[in-house]
């Protein structure tokens, strides 16, 4: 049986950095992953210094991931950093 998500979760953990002793390719890897989040962050804060509400961070579907979610008064803004 296929299962979908049908609504967002605003529950779920923060994603976890892997521990130190890493190989070049991992700490390559995590300065990439660690600049993502910090564009995210800021293109976060960029909107709701603007008064966009903020739905879901990283949402994650069947196809892929957006990396924010937001409500204007009368529209919805998927982002992709």
């Amino acid at each position: 049986m296929e299962t979908r998500q049908l609504a967002f979760d605003f529950e779920g953990a923060p994603p976890s950095v892997p521990a130190p002793g890493l190989s070049r390719r991992q700490e390559r890897g995590l300065r990439a992953w660690l600049s993502g989040q910090a564009a995210e962050e800021s293109v976060a804060r960029h909107y709701e210094a603007r008064g966009v509400r903020i739905l879901a961070r990283r949402w994650r579907g069947e196809s892929g991931e957006i990396d924010l979610v937001l409500r204007a008064p009368d529209t919805y803004v998927f982002c992709e950093v």
